[in-house]
């Protein structure tokens, strides 16, 4: 895979990245797993994947997210990298503050999370179980009133 080099692509694989994260945290949580381990290994993989000026947008992508903004342009267009100039290297990179205990236990901020589950939906109906020869005879009757009115309007003059 090409190095990604316009502020575009860049945000957009911030937003995957991110999205993919939440999804993970709401499907399949582990135990002793924090989200903030799980973003920080996503910062990672970004930092992989882009060039070195290009890194900071994780945390305006992550920004943006926690405050409910879309997208909000923040850099300057990138240049494009030379074919020549090598990926960065994700040990070179300064590590994230460590997460503390305090901060795992707080509330998300990102307004997905914190809304309610959606309720479950009702329980499927069971067809009524009726006979073919049950079905035809009530059909039969309802068909006979019918015809009884209509039969009563059409005499009386109505």
């Amino acid at each position: 895979m090409g190095t990604i080099d316009t502020e575009e692509a860049a945000r957009r694989l911030a937003r995957v990245i991110l999205s993919d994260i939440d999804l993970y945290m709401r499907e399949r949580p582990k135990e002793g797993e924090s989200r903030e381990a799980q973003i920080e290994e996503g910062r990672r993989h970004f930092a992989s994947r882009v060039t070195p000026e290009l890194v900071p947008l994780f945390a305006a992508v992550l920004a943006d997210r926690a405050a409910g903004i879309v997208s909000a342009p923040v850099f300057p267009a990138a240049r494009p990298a030379a074919a020549s100039e090598p990926a960065p290297d994700v040990a070179q990179l300064p590590p994230s503050p460590v997460p503390t205990p305090a901060l795992d236990d707080e509330p998300a901020t990102e307004p997905s999370i914190l809304a309610p589950p959606a309720p479950d939906p009702p329980p499927p109906t069971q067809p009524a179980r009726i006979s073919i020869r049950r079905m035809l005879d009530v059909a039969r009757r309802v068909i006979a009133a019918g015809i009884g009115r209509l039969r009563r309007r059409h005499e009386t003059g109505q």
